[in-house]
């Protein structure tokens, strides 16, 4: 039967002979030998046995390797360190070489200890494996993977969904009735706004011409249309933009203003209740739906419409006649734009701005420094909108220039056609021959003889006798080439008459397609739209060629940056920007009246107070009601009387 060790703790007993000791435990290698202290009973004043020292060496050595040590009964006092040093010494002297024993059973015991608690890690580390590979062998997690929903939605591209910004409103931070403004006025208030060097001064005439006692009303329909600049004016345009005496010290500048009607206006920017759900989704701005005709020169740069003051053709003094400067615009937007402003019965002076300019060189002319006064005009155009029978005869007159154009181009291609093979018949009668199968030399004349000669480049001198031998060997020569020709081209004729039909099939569908998609779009240009409005032909040649025409809404206009760095740029901004405080003027007082006008909240007690005694006085009547039976009349003794009196 083996024997089996099942031993806990290994105690060494001080009064131990060598001979128990000795066999029991091995000296440890050197480098295995660990400075612990000795446990005795006392202090040991003598060195102790060698076999002793060896022993309690090997079973300190081994303490550390056991996991669990319960503590003894009996405290024992620790030795000094000094006391341990002689016998550490003579352990660590090198001993003779000899045969290494095996591993005692008490190592091999002792390590079991330490073991254990690595033998269960490792059995969890396992266990946690095992689950994994079983995790990722299963085919029903595998295909739950596959199938999950979760992971196809992370997966595919996710909607874009559209959010509605937040209703927020930007109100200006400043007064909105000052009737002036400087350059450092101007950089507090705008700050992306760019300033010119030459600016400071402007004057804010809106706030006269729009008191609060009579605001600028919208509603007023009124819409332009750009003709395309191959379409030309019905009526000829004999304005004149840049007179010889143009004068800089005032300048004479429109804001065209288009906006939808007042139901069109409620509709598009406050959703009505019986409105569908799209359209309340897709309410606009009323910035968005106020629209400017503005001048355009090269893609981003707006400018006002307008131009200088001339003394011949305006009149003089523009300071104290105001209608001096109203001509101005007049002729300037005429010039620039084919727009007739005479029909305008209010002009509104919106705003004067002031520039300090040096002295410069126009047209040759020197001009002094002086300051420019520029100023902005807000007529009333909605006037110059054509009627109905108006613009129906208005679009039959593009109509019918169109087709004159057409026709006058269709007979210039005609006579250029007709030129063409007149010419080309008369050089086919000067240079080309006559067919050999047509001719006969021994019936031809001389002359007619001579000409097929030098057709062919061939002498024509001789005698007649000459001439018809010439000819015939000519004659025969071309016959033997054209035989030769044909029978090379019969072969391939059939080959390339397919494949050449096919070719002049294709570009003829192309040309076709081509030359009706040109006709479409010069329709597109003369046709008019439905509903009347003001037609705009802007002046191609004005602002060196540039000069071109745009409708902008008024959230557009404010949309402006520091890189706009053009005067004209400058002046459509600050107008944008003062007609914006206008309307916010206007539309705070209104909204302020309309709360004014409400009806004063009444006061919660009384509220309480009335309810309860409606409560009170209706279950009453019910308590009556339930009753059927009246109430018998009591009356009033004397007996009575006196009791009440006492």
């Amino acid at each position: 039967m083996p024997f089996k060790w099942n031993a806990q703790r290994i105690q060494t007993l001080p009064n131990q002979n060598q001979s128990q000791t000795q066999p029991l435990l091995k000296t440890p290698p050197a480098v295995l030998q660990p400075i612990a202290p000795q446990t005795t009973f006392g202090v040991q004043t003598q060195p102790q046995p060698q076999s002793l020292l060896q022993a309690q060496i090997s079973a300190a050595s081994i303490t550390p390797l056991l996991q669990t040590q319960p503590q003894p009964l009996l405290q024992q006092p620790q030795q000094k360190a000094g006391l341990l040093q002689p016998p550490v010494r003579i352990v660590s002297q090198p001993q003779p070489a000899r045969r290494l024993d095996p591993p005692s059973r008490f190592s091999g015991r002792n390590d079991r200890g330490d073991q254990v608690p690595n033998r269960k890690d490792d059995r969890s580390r396992e266990r946690e494996r095992e689950r994994r590979r079983s995790r990722e062998r299963s085919p029903q997690r595998k295909r739950s993977r596959e199938r999950s929903p979760r992971r196809e939605r992370e997966r595919s591209p996710r909607r874009v969904r559209r959010v509605v910004p937040r209703y927020t409103v930007q109100f200006s931070k400043f007064s909105l009735d000052c009737p002036s403004c400087d350059m450092m006025e101007l950089r507090r208030r705008y700050q992306n706004l760019y300033i010119p060097s030459d600016f400071f001064d402007a004057q804010f005439t809106w706030v006269d011409a729009f008191p609060l006692s009579r605001p600028f009303q919208l509603g007023n329909y009124c819409n332009f249309y750009v003709m395309h600049r191959e379409v030309e004016s019905l009526e000829k345009n004999m304005a004149i933009l840049d007179p010889p005496d143009a004068d800089h010290l005032y300048s004479a500048k429109v804001m065209l203003m288009a906006s939808p009607s007042m139901e069109d206006l409620y509709h598009k920017s406050c959703a009505l209740a019986e409105d569908p759900q799209e359209l309340r989704d897709g309410f606009q701005h009323p910035a968005r739906l106020v629209k400017f005709l503005v001048g355009m020169k090269g893609k981003d740069e707006a400018m006002a419409i307008g131009g200088h003051w001339s003394p011949s053709l305006d009149g003089p003094d523009p300071e104290k006649d105001p209608s001096v400067l109203i001509k101005t615009a007049i002729r300037c937007c005429k010039a620039l734009t084919g727009i007739d402003l005479s029909v305008c019965t209010q002009w509104y002076r919106f705003a004067e701005i002031r520039y300090h300019r040096p002295e410069e060189t126009h047209k040759g002319r020197t001009v002094p420094a002086h300051v420019e006064t520029v100023v902005l005009f807000f007529p009333d155009v909605w006037h110059c909108l054509p009627t109905r029978s108006e613009w129906e005869t208005l679009s039959r007159g593009y109509k019918q220039q169109l087709v004159e154009k057409l026709q006058g181009e269709r007979k210039e291609a005609d006579g250029e056609q007709d030129e063409e093979e007149k010419d080309d018949g008369e050089a086919k009668e000067i240079s080309t021959p006559t067919h050999w199968s047509k001719l006969d030399p021994k019936t031809m004349k001389v002359n007619d003889l001579r000409k097929e000669l030098e057709s062919r480049a061939l002498s024509s001198k001789g005698l007649k006798s000459q001439l018809i031998a010439r000819l015939t060997k000519q004659l025969k020569v071309e016959e033997q080439k054209e035989e030769q020709k044909e029978l090379e081209k019969s072969e391939k004729e059939e080959d390339e008459d397919d494949d050449r039909k096919s070719e002049d099939d294709k570009e003829e569908e192309e040309r076709k397609r081509q030359e009706e998609i040109e006709r479409q779009r010069r329709e597109r240009r003369y046709i008019l739209p439905d509903e009347p409005a003001i037609i705009v032909h802007p002046n191609w040649a004005a602002k060196s060629g540039k000069f071109d025409c745009s409708i902008m809404s008024l959230s557009v206009l404010l949309d402006y940056r520091l890189e706009d760095n053009k005067e004209h740029s400058f002046e459509v901004s600050l107008f944008a920007e003062l007609f914006n405080e206008m309307l916010q003027r206007d539309f705070g007082v209104r909204i302020y009246k309309s709360l004014l006008s409400l009806p004063e909240k009444e006061d919660k007690k009384e509220k309480d107070k009335k309810s309860k005694k409606d409560e009170r006085k209706d279950k009453k009547e019910e308590r009556d009601d339930e009753t059927d039976e009246p109430k018998p009349k009591r009356r009033k003794s004397g007996d009575d009387k006196d009791k009440k009196e006492d």
